[in-house]
């Protein structure tokens, strides 16, 4: 469970209710953004769970995609033998909304232990199928991306991976993890690893639309580019904060403070990991002035 970083609540109720998960053996949906780490939590799940010694497979949409040999029923016998391959063990089925029709199908007759997935059924040799989508519940079904039936038979169990814009109090353990893991395979010592003030009101600040795939890249960046031992933040565009006052240029003066005022709040929590006490006293405020404003600019503690 150390894999999956950081401290804060959002992330605390993931670990839980993953190791719970674990130890079921009911198909289970995650879902969340693009670089939220959905992979990462399914492998962690198998390695958990009492299938840990038998094959994990995993299954991609674009595997499906391909004009060649479309018309032969190629795919659908590519479905089963990766069916067969993951056979008593745990198949990851990837962006399960991006499949095409009939692999969908097949996935539900697989469910349903229809025509030919009779046997797995029967063997108790079905996998456990855990697969992952981008799309929240209402979003997949309001789209019609995926039928009714199939969502539900997937989502026997759904764990939700939090957006890193939504925990950002987890940044500097995941700086941390990061930068280390990427100077030791890049072969490159850094005189330290400290996260600086100029770089971290930079990570902050920004939203990550990437999440934790786009942070781990970043910070990649910045080990490759180091000089003398130091990382630069300048090289990463978005932190780059010569100017720190140019966006207050076409505000209001309410406008300016109620930025400021937001920043500082979210600042001061995620200094603190959430303790408002101590965030009240490090603004000098008191702790319901803290919570008036909270609700103020609907922040979010979690």
């Amino acid at each position: 469970m150390n894999e999956i970083v950081g401290l804060s609540p959002a992330i605390v109720r993931v670990k839980r209710a993953t190791r719970k998960i674990a130890k079921s053996d009911e198909d289970c949906l995650i879902i969340g953004e693009s670089g939220v780490g959905k992979a990462q939590v399914a492998h962690i799940i198998h390695r958990l769970s009492r299938r840990r010694s038998d094959p994990l497979v995993k299954l991609y949409p674009s595997e499906f995609y391909s004009t060649k040999n479309s018309q032969n029923g190629e795919f659908t016998q590519h479905f089963d033998r990766i069916i067969s391959s993951a056979a008593g063990g745990t198949l990851v089925v990837f962006d399960v909304e991006e499949f095409p029709d009939q692999q969908k199908f097949q996935l539900q007759e697989l469910l349903q232990g229809l025509n030919g997935y009779k046997k797995f059924w029967e063997g108790s040799s079905r996998p456990r199928i855990i697969s992952t989508s981008k799309l929240s519940p209402q979003k997949a079904l309001e789209q019609k991306t995926i039928s009714t039936n199939l969502y539900y038979k997937l989502n026997r169990l759904m764990l939700e991976i939090p957006a890193l814009r939504s925990r950002k109090q987890d940044i500097p353990y995941l700086y941390q993890k990061f930068i280390r893991k990427a100077a030791r395979a890049q072969g490159i010592t850094l005189e330290g690893y400290a996260l600086s003030d100029e770089l971290y009101d930079g990570l902050m600040l920004y939203n990550w639309p990437g999440n934790v795939k786009e942070l781990k890249n970043c910070i990649r960046t910045l080990v490759v580019t180091a000089e003398n031992g130091l990382v630069k933040p300048t090289v990463l565009p978005f932190l780059d904060n010569k100017d720190p006052l140019k966006l207050f240029a076409e505000k209001s003066l309410p406008e300016a403070v109620q930025i400021v005022e937001n920043y500082l709040l979210k600042k001061a929590l995620g200094r603190f990991e959430g303790n408002q006490t101590k965030a009240a006293q490090h603004l000098q405020i008191s702790e319901a002035s803290l919570r008036y404003k909270l609700k103020k600019y609907v922040i979010d503690n979690k």
